[in-house]
């Protein structure tokens, strides 16, 4: 939500100027970092599990090793991830291409993030109405026929399926991430989803690499 608005904001920054918007993001983002140095660690009576690189290790092991269905879920929400993210980055192209006005674009990127709000809200719903297979059958097609179809043609048509994209977005973030959390402990939750993210930032490295 927050981005949401973020992004109308920087939407009419950008129509005094493309250098605008960086400059007010970095006054955000020092305003951020200087908060980040007054959070203090809270008191827990629970012992960490992890606490070195060993503990670390075992924990990737047991997550890409031993169990093959956190490892499949791990690796296809990454894989997901990272092709809805590099989707994200090339609306703005997108919407050059079809000769949107400059100052649509934060108007754009507000709706499609409220979209995926809004959204998320209802994604328990559909999980539970589909089982784990029906489920990630459902967002792979989904995510798979949007990504042929937005490449066939440019038009303002199809910003209904980039709206679709973050539909599914809104729908298959937290649910597969409810999928991952059913599989492990509470007290490995942190370390198996810095993995995750490690992982959509390395397939999204990849993509974009391939891509531009």
């Amino acid at each position: 939500m927050s981005e949401a608005f973020a992004g109308l904001l920087g939407g009419l920054l950008a129509t005094i100027s493309l250098r605008t918007p960086y400059i007010a993001r970095a006054i955000a983002s020092a305003v951020a970092t200087s908060i980040v140095f007054t959070l203090t660690e809270p008191n827990s009576d629970q012992n960490p599990l992890i606490k070195g690189v060993k503990d670390i290790y075992n924990v990737i092991r047991y997550t890409l090793l031993d169990h093959s269905k956190l490892r499949n879920f791990i690796l296809f929400s990454s894989l997901i991830g990272a092709a809805t993210l590099c989707f994200v980055w090339f609306i703005q192209p997108y919407l050059i291409e079809i000769k949107m006005p400059l100052p649509i674009f934060g108007i754009v990127w507000t709706i499609l993030n409220l979209t995926i709000g809004f959204t998320s809200f209802f994604s328990h719903r559909i999980e539970s109405l589909l089982n784990e297979e029906q489920a990630t059958g459902f967002i792979y097609i989904s995510i798979a026929t949007v990504f042929i179809l937005t490449g066939f043609c440019y038009s303002y048509y199809m910003l209904i399926l980039v709206f679709a994209i973050y539909i599914i977005r809104g729908i298959a973030t937290p649910l597969l991430k409810d999928y991952i959390y059913s599989l492990i402990n509470s007290d490995l939750r942190t370390t198996i989803f810095s993995l995750r993210d490690m992982l959509k930032a390395g397939f999204f490295s990849a993509g974009m690499f391939i891509l531009i």
